[in-house]
């Protein structure tokens, strides 16, 4: 009897043991889209703060855990200028203006655990997140012997010693083992070049002779790029050298923004003299109008089978919309909306082409939710 006893309450604790288990966090990178928003001060100045945004029910939320934080001046994700998500990572960008001071951090979101990686006094570099790594190079008009760029692993965490590249050789595309960026003439003019090299940023370039253009997109044995207002694309064979090897062919005329998802291709097309006029900016002193026509389109990926995948009830969807915006089987898409502007003590109706408000669209089927989640 004993026995049986003992065995019951051996029992008794390990189904309360089983109950009271802590379950595993969700994969909340699967829901949430990451953003800046803005944020009004009583003296009526702003300042951005990261926030989060839920694509299953439109809610904004700052990704600051604290509850009794006003997020203001004092948050520690006040002030990013830019950022970069990796699953449940989160590595920001702060600028301190009061302190003149960059900081970088990392967030993750699965455990609330926030650590300041680097501290720098502004010297004129300009930071960004590309390709896994922290790109610290000089932007200002007259850099010396001294202005070093560096790249830092954002795994690795190099900080204290950090890898020095050329300052001209910083990348705004990546294929494979391959790096893309752009030759410039003088200081901030329009590339005159654009260049491939390895990834070690050490080896000999070579020009890609065809490619003429900074808004890369490598998909699926293809670099795909806007020229003209036609989206382009270059065969590329990734496994020798990763530069486009054969001549470039048109995919679509009048596009202003794509992307790509299970092998099929989205992207805004420019209506061109047909677009619908929707008002006149009082503020800027021309029409407005509705360029894309509310639509989001769908192809193959060599623009065959064309097809609106998404038609909006009336909004006007930026071309911005298709950046970085992608959340599992969603699409965030920024539409415009009308506002006020004040000169000389006049008030006047302007258009704000991304302060309206975010769609997300399904993309098993185009249907779509719209959410008013910025100031009016």
């Amino acid at each position: 009897m004993k026995k049986l006893f003992c065995l019951l309450m051996i029992t008794v604790i390990l189904l309360c043991g089983c109950n009271t288990r802590v379950k595993p966090q969700i994969d909340i990178s699967e829901k949430y889209y990451y953003m800046p928003t803005a944020v009004t001060f009583d003296n009526g100045s702003r300042g951005e703060t990261l926030a989060r945004f839920n694509v299953e029910n439109g809610s904004i939320t700052p990704l600051c855990p604290d509850p009794l934080c006003d997020h203001g001046t004092e948050c520690p994700f006040f002030g990013v200028v830019n950022y970069t998500v990796d699953g449940d990572i989160i590595w920001f960008q702060r600028y301190m203006i009061d302190e003149n001071t960059d900081y970088i951090c990392q967030y993750d979101i699965s455990n609330g655990k926030l650590r300041t990686l680097a501290k720098y006094e502004d010297d004129g570099y300009t930071y960004a997140f590309k390709f896994g790594y922290l790109w610290k190079y000089f932007s200002h008009n007259d850099p010396t012997d001294n202005d070093l760029s560096v790249r830092i692993s954002l795994s690795e965490e190099n900080f204290d010693d950090p890898e020095k590249i050329d300052p001209s050789k910083i990348p705004f595309a990546q294929v494979g083992d391959i790096y893309y960026y752009a030759v410039h003439g003088a200081f901030n003019s329009p590339a005159t070049e654009v260049r491939a090299m390895y990834t070690d940023l050490t080896d000999d370039w070579r020009v890609a002779d065809d490619v003429f253009s900074m808004n890369f997109t490598y998909y699926n044995g293809y670099v795909y790029y806007i020229e003209k207002e036609a989206l382009m694309r270059v065969s590329v064979n990734e496994a020798i050298t990763g530069v486009p090897v054969n001549t470039k062919e048109p995919v679509k005329d009048n596009v202003g923004a794509f992307f790509f998802s299970d092998d099929m291709l989205y992207y805004l097309q420019n209506e061109g003299a047909d677009a619908e006029v929707i008002g006149w900016d009082e503020f800027l002193e021309e029409e407005v109008k509705n360029t894309y026509g509310g639509k989001i389109w769908q192809a193959n990926p060599d623009g065959s089978k064309a097809k609106v995948f998404t038609e909006t009830d009336g909004y006007v969807i930026s071309k911005s919309m298709l950046s970085n915006a992608q959340v599992g089987s969603r699409l965030v898409v920024r539409y415009g909306c009308w506002k006020e502007k004040q000169r000389d003590g006049a008030t006047f109706k302007a258009w704000r082409a991304a302060e309206g408000g975010l769609l997300v669209v399904n993309l098993d089927d185009g249907t779509y939710e719209a959410y008013s989640v910025f100031d009016e």
